[in-house]
């Protein structure tokens, strides 16, 4: 588990795994943006929504 710290870099993207929080952070940035990727980005934090509800049923 990481938290993109630098030092982590080395590892192949296969063999590493992000915390949740930070993805969820990425997506809500992107989606608060004003060009074409905030709708990219809104899209994409409706599916973590969905992928979450759908993994605690």
């Amino acid at each position: 588990m990481s938290d993109r710290f630098s030092a982590y870099e080395h590892l192949p993207m296969m063999q590493s795994q992000r915390y949740w929080a930070h993805l969820i952070r990425d997506l809500s940035a992107n989606a608060e943006r004003q060009e074409d990727r905030g709708g990219i980005g809104q899209e994409l934090l409706a599916l973590q929504q969905q992928l979450v509800v759908q993994w605690n049923q």
